[in-house]
């Protein structure tokens, strides 16, 4: 490479996967969460805009229209009552806009509404077929930056976007039939190369998807591949898993590209420092310097940015505060990993209610009914506090939410016995690999919203047999067997028997990559969101008993020890679990408690 006659400075900045955390108020659980919201960041967004060399941009990298009550709250709002996230973006001078999958959760007239209020353009080069209204594939920046020879010259930086194909399945209900997207790899290469076409003399990709492998080329998380795979790109912006990158490895870049990833909920500013040397054939970048940035101490909001975000603060917080029902006896989620409780219940007759009146008069109504139901809220990678706790008393609209965080509808799909069994196998990779030895029950790769158990019938589970799938749902051992016994009404489940089972609508439209969902599968939709369905059962009183009985549990062949990670609230409800001789071993460095358990 030619030797620099100039060099210049161009600030990368980017927020990505905010989720509709415009404050470090935790509507729900009425707490403040430290080192979260978009207001106070928003403080160190105008710092780093400030104290940049040259040139300065700023871009968010999608997910931040959902993820809180706020956010549904926002999208339920008649389409004439202004949304604040356009605005926040408007009144921080953002540059570019990029798509993530959870932007599509409240449907697409919602999200053109969003992208007609918002100035900097909205990205998203994954179309295959169909599109947004106002959203382009690229964008072409033009800078003026003065050079270390006190010369100003112009550089052209071409912004393009891609996410997850897997966003029209997750979004089937809004979708089908209007949108569909490529792979992540041939996406990015076909939008760097009309960047090329266009002049752009250098090009940063907002990839809303993670890290992955080399390898992954087609699925959800496509970063490290397209950093090796595509050629041209001078900066990379990641997200999407709600990680960090930098990470603590100190690494700053991926195949030699700069890369980037802010982690979740405004927690940190991600920043991007090129040092850009021109020489006579054009711009190339000399060198970078990548860090994330979080809030100082005693940072505020911007009163502008505060004022953007009181209304709809206060008017979610009203619609919280409602009661609904009231209740003898606590709900919590803390033991999900050891059995079913009354959340899932209420849940799952809420789905069976629904469907059972969608289906009637029909030939599905001879069908036995089952519900598909998860522990959605149960720590995971959201820490130690993502718990649900439900305190004796009344029952307020904020309790109810916090049993259903991701908009959903509820559907149904034909299964058969098989398939159900292959259906909990999946489900029961959610438990540790035995070889792994690390004594742990649960396997931190697989998330509990995939671990779906099925009420109405009743399942057996050796934790410690190999399981057949991987967390990503792909068979590894087909002759792999957890699920001991799966009966229907204490007899085992007939495996060409049919059975209708109400689930959601990412689950049927195969999210999460669960067996016996194909082409050729029957679906039930219905327009019933998943969450008002538990609102208007739990207003109508029908809260779930103080104890249900689990709808699975373990039968390990040679019983042991293992531990699980919980809320350090479930102290006080040990007594709830005597059955697995508990034995509590302390809170470890994440803040979760951990509990030695006999399975």
């Amino acid at each position: 490479m030619n030797s620099p006659y100039a060099l210049a400075d161009l600030r990368i900045l980017a927020t990505s996967d905010v989720h509709m955390h415009l404050t470090r108020w935790d509507a729900l659980h009425q707490r403040n969460e430290t080192g979260r919201g978009f207001d106070v960041l928003a403080s160190t967004i105008q710092r780093a805009q400030a104290t940049a060399k040259g040139a300065c941009i700023l871009f968010d990298n999608g997910d931040a229209l959902q993820g809180t009550p706020v956010g549904a709250d926002c999208a339920a709002q008649p389409s004439q009552e202004r949304h604040p996230w356009p605005d926040l973006l408007n009144a921080l001078d953002y540059d570019a806009v990029g798509l993530g999958n959870h932007d599509f959760d409240f449907g697409v007239p919602f999200l053109e509404r969003i992208v007609r209020y918002t100035n900097a353009p909205t990205l998203c080069a994954s179309f295959s077929h169909g599109a947004v209204v106002g959203v382009a594939q690229t964008v072409m920046l033009t800078r003026t930056i003065t050079c270390s020879d006190g010369q100003a010259r112009t550089i052209k930086i071409g912004v393009t976007s891609v996410l997850p194909p897997e966003t029209a399945i997750w979004n089937q209900r809004f979708l089908a039939g209007l949108t569909e997207f490529d792979d992540g790899v041939p996406a990015a290469r076909r939008a760097v190369a009309a960047l090329q076409e266009g002049g752009a003399d250098i090009v940063v990709m907002l990839c809303h998807s993670g890290i992955g492998t080399r390898e992954s080329t087609d699925g959800e998380n496509f970063g490290a591949s397209l950093a090796h795979e595509i050629e041209g790109v001078d900066a990379l912006v990641l997200g999407h898993t709600h990680q960090l990158f930098p990470g603590v490895d100190g690494q700053t870049n991926l195949n030699g590209i700069p890369a980037v990833m802010r982690g979740f909920a405004a927690e940190a500013l991600g920043q991007i420092d090129l040092s850009l040397g021109w020489t006579e054939t054009g711009w190339h970048v000399a060198s970078h310097d990548v860090k994330l940035l979080t809030p100082c101490e005693g940072d505020v909001p911007p009163p502008d940015i505060a004022t953007l975000i009181a209304p709809a603060i206060e008017r979610t917080q009203t619609i919280l505060d409602r009661t609904l029902a009231h209740t003898n006896s606590g709900l919590h989620s803390y033991f999900g990993m050891l059995m079913s409780g009354p959340s899932d219940a209420l849940i799952a007759r809420t789905m069976v209610d629904v469907i059972k009146e969608q289906v009637a008069g029909s030939d599905l109504a001879d069908l036995p009914l089952l519900a598909s139901v998860a522990p959605i809220t149960m720590g995971g990678v959201a820490g130690p506090r993502n718990y649900v706790h439900i305190p004796a008393g009344p029952v307020q609209a904020r309790h109810v939410s916090m049993l259903n965080p991701f908009s959903n509808a509820i559907w149904a799909l034909v299964l058969t016995g098989a398939e159900l069994v292959r259906w909990v196998e999946r489900s029961a990779v959610f438990f540790a690999p035995t070889a792994s030895g690390t004594g742990r029950l649960v396997d931190p790769d697989a998330p509990c919203f995939n671990f779906d158990m099925l009420h109405g019938l009743n399942a057996e589970i050796d934790p410690f047999r190999p399981a057949m799938f991987d967390t990503s749902g792909q068979i590894i051992s087909p002759n792999a067997r957890r699920v001991r016994r799966l009966s229907y009404r204490d007899a085992p489940v007939d495996e060409d028997a049919k059975f209708l089972v109400a689930t959601t609508s990412f689950r049927a439209a195969g999210g999460g990559n669960f067996p016996g969902i194909t082409q050729d599968t029957q679906v039930v939709p219905t327009n019933y969101d998943l969450c008002d369905a538990v609102h208007r059962m739990v207003a109508r009183g029908a809260m779930p008993p103080d104890h249900c009985p689990t709808v699975w549990r373990f039968a390990s062949e040679h019983p042991r020890r293992v531990f699980i990670e919980t809320s350090p609230h479930a102290k006080a409800h040990l007594d709830e679990i005597a059955a697995f001789e508990p034995q509590l071993i302390g809170e470890n460095e994440a803040g979760f408690l951990e509990v030695s358990v006999l399975i």
